[in-house]
């Protein structure tokens, strides 16, 4: 989660899958002149000039409380901190992704390491069917809404999707008055994903499972549910 006062914006991290390219490229405009150092993992920040979350692998495990200040904190909270006469005056921006290109990176990284080295030495059907019985029996998908909505309401003025970044950080860019500059995406810290394109792990039963458990964002997102 970034937050600046001087180009008056506030970014929402949503999920661990949805990158980090995008909070890191605005993070420079949320610290003190100088001070920006690009990296997946960093301690929390809060200046005159803005708030920086928490990027750590511990705050990622641990509850929330409510003096400190995590990778995904609650719409409520951020608008406390922020304030109610800032809130609608600064930008309010996201990263989201297809839903079903998501579910299958959640699926990657809750799985077990054990599970990932016995998969890597089998035919990909055994994956497609460990999805299906994760997804069908147990799904544990991220609850997104809850950090996207105060007192029901979506509250984002714009959308970067992941399958479009740069476009997306551009037209976000245009909007703050701020130089766009492509390369700072393809950093070191660039997430990569080593896995099968999302449509190979589906079959009716798992899509109408993503259908059904995250409809939500296919309408509010305008995704095609039917891809």
């Amino acid at each position: 989660m970034l937050v600046s006062h001087e180009k008056k914006f506030v970014y929402i991290n949503t999920s661990r899958v949805t990158g980090w390219e995008a909070e890191i490229y605005f993070e420079p405009y949320c610290v003190r002149p100088g001070a920006f150092e690009p990296a997946i993992e960093r301690e929390s920040e809060r200046t005159k000039h803005g708030i920086v979350s928490s990027r750590t692998l511990e705050a990622r495990k641990r509850p929330d409380p409510d003096d400190t200040i995590g990778p995904i904190s609650r719409p409520d909270r951020l608008y406390k901190l922020v304030g109610p006469a800032r809130w609608p005056k600064y930008l309010k921006f996201s990263v989201v992704r297809n839903p079903f290109d998501l579910t299958v990176a959640w699926f990657h990284a809750w799985m077990p390491d054990y599970e990932r080295e016995r998969l890597q030495g089998l035919d990909f059907s055994a994956t497609r069917k460990v999805f299906r019985d994760w997804l069908v029996v147990s799904p544990h998908l991220p609850e997104m809404r809850r950090v996207l909505t105060l007192n029901g309401d979506m509250f984002l003025d714009e959308i970067i999707r992941f399958e479009a970044l740069e476009e997306g950080v551009e037209r976000v860019c245009a909007k703050l008055d701020l130089p766009f500059e492509p390369e700072r995406l393809k950093g070191p810290y660039r997430q990569k994903e080593a896995f099968a394109p999302w449509a190979d792990y589906y079959e009716d039963e798992t899509r109408d499972v993503v259908r059904d458990e995250l409809g939500w964002m296919f309408r509010a997102f305008d995704y095609d549910s039917d891809s």
